[in-house]
């Protein structure tokens, strides 16, 4: 056998081995790809969910504050009556007219333990300015939230950010597939090709490999 049959056996048989290389390498990408795709759904999915459940919780939590101020606003407002109806009876002068006060103060009275037994009392407080109870609306909000979330995981953004760097992987890495799969092109057009062309096909496929090998190792250090 010649010395030139013997270069363009030795060639063939490089090129036989990068194939195979290549085959693996883009075996190994698919499957790198199929579970960053895996990935995004799950991130995704869990994203959804959180928002989901953080739109319930603050759902619930406006809810349950909106009745909190409305029945502490039926409880100012039928105390400041009670109070008022009382005054007047201490000055009405007229017995009969000072006894009906009394009972519509009294009612009102009644009206006001209602109210107040629907009020979450412990986020109720004293204005310093004013001197009057104030019911404390955010103080209520924060813990209401705080609950909710030591129970559920209402955190979307750090899923869909995950999400989004798993898509960003998976979308890199599939650029990386096609690149190998015009290097394995390359490489088998190499090994049928007259010979000047063999060797700019190898020529195009060598770094080609090492760019998309490169590639998947960075997105995978990364990413």
């Amino acid at each position: 056998m010649s010395e030139v049959e013997q270069r363009r056996d030795r060639f063939k048989t490089a090129m036989s081995v990068l194939i195979a290389t290549v085959t693996v390498v883009g075996a190994l990408v698919g499957w790198r790809i199929s579970v960053a795709s895996g990935a995004t759904g799950a991130a995704d999915s869990k994203g959804l969910n959180a928002a989901l459940q953080a739109a319930n919780a603050g759902i619930g939590a406006s809810t349950h504050l909106s009745m909190n101020l409305g029945f502490f606003a039926d409880y100012r407002e039928h105390l400041e009556r009670a109070t008022l109806l009382e005054r007047d009876a201490e000055r009405e002068a007229d017995s009969e007219r000072g006894a009906v006060l009394l009972e519509d103060a009294a009612r009102e009275r009644n009206l006001t333990a209602t109210a107040r037994a629907y009020v979450d009392w412990d986020y109720v407080t004293t204005d310093p300015e004013t001197g009057g109870e104030v019911f404390d609306g955010n103080r209520y909000w924060a813990a209401s939230w705080a609950e909710a979330a030591a129970s559920q995981d209402l955190d979307d953004r750090a899923s869909f950010a995950r999400a989004d760097r798993t898509r960003d992987k998976a979308r890199g890495l599939t650029l990386v597939a096609v690149a190998l799969s015009a290097t394995l092109l390359l490489l088998t057009a190499a090994t049928v090709a007259r010979r000047r062309a063999t060797y700019l096909f190898a020529a195009l496929a060598a770094p080609l490999l090492v760019c998309a090998v490169a590639a998947a190792i960075a997105l995978e250090v990364l990413l």
